[in-house]
């Protein structure tokens, strides 16, 4: 791993890293002014009158605490499908579209090995996903401390919101092995996007339809249960980590992958 080529990528995708926060941070704002202990019985109500949808999007769990209502509406929905959209587009900007148009031939001349070059790549990569889910915690945090003083418990926050690297980690890792692994990267690109989507979408039917159980079970995704660490739930922390594990595993074939492959640059 080369630090000035670390630098140079997180420089690059800085601008990027910093809108996606904005969003999210104002979705993190709605989200914390909208908790009210008063209203549970009407979203209970609403939740009754429209149980697909709010199960479609992860949200049915019920919510009794302020660290309940934020897991519930932000984890997942929001805190996965940003951060996959920001993933996609730092993939994309500094992976594929130089292997296809032959601009990687610049970063190739430097005196350094193919592997070097890629690591950096992934430690930009991982720093950024760091930094964002730790600008994020900040701000539900801040949030909370603002709005509901001493409301929030901080520490099952900081358990769920940990477990979000694992899933990030897991998501970026197949997206980038099926960018190295396929001869065209676009395929690739599309590919690891797709299948990122299609767990996404297996967990939306899963939690559906109850009694298709076999969509969890193949389910990666279902690994990382933001609730279960929330509540302390003995097992969901070793999920967490297991799911990070495979992610990163993920990103050690693409490292594999890029160093064999034919670079036509």
């Amino acid at each position: 791993m080369n630090l000035i080529l670390v630098r140079r990528e997180i420089k690059s995708n800085l601008f990027s890293a910093l809108m996606f926060f904005g969003v999210i941070a104002l979705y993190v704002v709605c989200i914390v002014i909208m908790y009210d202990p008063s209203l549970e019985a009407s979203l209970s109500t609403m939740q009754e009158a429209m149980p697909e949808l709010f199960a479609a999007f992860g949200m049915a769990s019920p919510t009794t605490t302020l660290v309940d209502f934020m897991v519930n509406y932000l984890q997942k929905f929001l805190l996965v499908l940003f951060p996959l959209a920001f993933m996609l587009m730092a993939v994309h900007k500094k992976l594929v579209k130089p292997l296809e148009s032959g601009s990687l031939a610049f970063t190739l001349a430097l005196p350094l090995t193919r592997r070097c070059i890629v690591l950096s790549f992934i430690g930009a990569f991982a720093a950024l996903l760091i930094g964002l889910l730790v600008a994020t915690t900040l701000c539900e945090i801040a949030c909370a401390a603002l709005l509901f003083p001493g409301d929030l418990d901080v520490s099952a926050l900081l358990r769920a919101n940990a477990g979000l690297l694992g899933l990030w980690l897991f998501m970026g890792g197949l997206v980038f092995l099926g960018v190295c692994v396929l001869s065209r990267p676009d395929r690739g690109f599309f590919a690891g996007a797709g299948v990122c989507l299609l767990f996404y979408l297996m967990g939306m039917l899963a939690d559906l339809q109850k009694d298709w159980d076999i969509l969890k079970v193949a389910n990666p995704y279902e690994l990382y249960q933001a609730t279960d660490l929330v509540s302390n739930t003995a097992g969901a922390v070793t999920d967490a980590l297991l799911l990070g594990a495979i992610g990163c595993g993920l990103f050690a074939l693409g490292v594999l992958a890029f160093t064999r492959r034919d670079l036509s640059v």
